[in-house]
């Protein structure tokens, strides 16, 4: 009897979890899922990397095409915060760069690929294509890069 309730109990665990696990798989219409951290990072899909990147915004006030008094979100910098795995799992602050220190930079490095800022383990480069890119080291000792492209028009020249 005993043996009967178990093997029922670890059915019916099965089936449970099954079920679970084919909501979560059915739950964006089809499409291949991608799970992700939805908190705005920019490397939202890399779950071990060392270092989540934030855009940082500030609201400015402005006219539209109609002279309306408008407010904008405007991005002024990027922030890394690096990440303590291990017993806490927690983040801390690494580096804010701003947008003004990000063109002076790039303004420096004369058409050329530039460190903007390094940072602990961490760098902050652009690349004179466009994209910045940032590197650091893995808690298993591998090298991590992120790269993306400045879509929001971040540098100015």
């Amino acid at each position: 009897m005993i043996k009967k309730t178990l093997l029922t109990c670890f059915a019916l665990t099965m089936v449970i979890v099954s079920a679970f696990g084919a909501t979560i798989a059915s739950a964006d219409d089809g499409e291949d899922a991608v799970n992700s951290f939805e908190d705005g990072r920019l490397n939202s899909v890399d779950y071990d990397a060392p270092v989540f990147i934030y855009y940082t915004y500030e609201t400015v006030q402005t006219e539209d095409e109609d002279g309306n008094l408008i407010y904008l979100d405007e991005v002024n910098g990027i922030q890394l915060w690096g990440v303590k795995y291990g017993e806490t799992n927690s983040g801390y602050l690494a580096e804010f760069v701003s947008v003004e220190d990000i063109n002076a930079a790039v303004e420096a490095a004369n058409g050329e690929d530039t460190v903007i800022a390094e940072i602990n383990d961490f760098t902050l480069n652009y690349s004179q294509y466009g994209y910045f890119w940032v590197t650091g080291q893995k808690v298993d000792g591998t090298s991590y890069s992120f790269l993306w492209k400045d879509d929001r028009g971040i540098v100015t020249q």
